[in-house]
């Protein structure tokens, strides 16, 4: 979707690029990073940055506020 939208609001394909974090790079809270990057006059600069924060938040509420927040609802067959 982000592509889909840079590329309507007037960004050039090859001028937009996609490029994963490295793991140094990822934030402690993320299990995956991504950055949409346009290419300028100055070079490639981030303009969108997508972060996988996986359970990060629920984990950290539960751990201050000791309210369990899982949900789960068992199957009689896998989908």
């Amino acid at each position: 979707r982000t592509y889909q939208f840079l590329i309507k609001v007037g960004i050039k394909h090859d001028g937009l690029r996609f490029r994963q974090h490295l793991k140094t790079e990822m934030a402690h809270y993320a299990t995956d990073c991504w950055d949409a990057e346009i290419l300028m006059s100055a070079g490639w600069v981030e303009c969108v940055g997508h972060a996988d924060r996986a359970c990060y938040d629920l984990k950290v509420h539960m751990a201050k506020t000791k309210v369990k927040m899982e949900a789960t609802k068992r199957l009689s067959e896998p989908i």
